[in-house]
């Protein structure tokens, strides 16, 4: 016959309870050699402000990071710090980060695929950089993405149509880059968008029909196409 052992209550809390910090620690460790591979690839020893990248101190007490109550990375906030190079594709690992604000800085090189992996996404202000290459497809996965500043690059080719999947999208912000082609038809289902701007660009064809179905539209940007 078989036997079966019933664990105490307080062992098994005890348990999940050492389960869930170990995986707390290991996703803190996993942010922290992401942040330490963006220092290394936007010349970190060089920024204007660096304190304590790369030592062994909290998460939080790095400059521009903040963290939620398990250390996880919630926010990155870099703005005007003198960044430069690419942005790196291990960005995307911060599986808990809310906020990326790298806006005029040096950056150059495409927008990584893999930001489009940031889940929990809800601001992404890249401008005012030398980014180049396309807008990924892939963001049109951050389901929870509210602002989208990707305003004087140099990106090139095609509005994507992924954009218009973007459900609770506010702000959508692609002016003064090279962009091409048609305005997406599939940008008139953005049912929350308040501010549109596409000035700026090399943009074609005719104002989609699908723009006056943006029934919380405050502002249309589409000079200088």
């Amino acid at each position: 016959m078989r036997r079966y052992t019933r664990w105490p209550t307080w062992l098994l809390v005890g348990f999940l309870g050492f389960a869930v910090e170990a995986l707390a620690q290991g996703g803190v460790a996993t942010d922290r050699m992401v942040l330490e591979a963006l220092y290394d690839a936007t010349g970190g020893s060089d920024w204007s402000i660096n304190t304590n990248w790369k030592t062994s101190a909290p998460l939080h007490q790095w400059y521009g990071v903040v963290t939620e109550d398990s250390g996880r990375v919630k926010a990155l906030n870099l703005p005007r710090n003198g960044l430069t190079g690419p942005i790196p594709d291990s960005l995307g690992d911060l599986a808990n980060l809310e906020e990326l604000w790298l806006l005029e800085n040096s950056l150059t090189g495409p927008i990584p695929d893999s930001l489009g992996d940031l889940a929990n996404l809800e601001i992404l202000v890249l401008s005012w950089n030398g980014l180049t290459g396309p807008i990924p497809d892939s963001l049109g996965d951050l389901a929870n993405l509210e602002e989208l500043w990707l305003l004087e690059n140099s990106l090139t080719g095609p509005i994507p149509d992924s954009l218009g999947d973007l459900a609770n999208l506010e702000i959508l912000v692609l002016s003064w880059n090279g962009l091409t082609g048609p305005i997406p038809d599939s940008l008139g289902d953005l049912a929350n968008l308040e501010i549109l701007s596409l000035a700026a660009n090399s943009l074609t064809g005719p104002v989609s029909d699908s723009l006056g179905d943006l029934a919380n539209l405050e502002e249309l940007w589409l000079l200088e196409n």
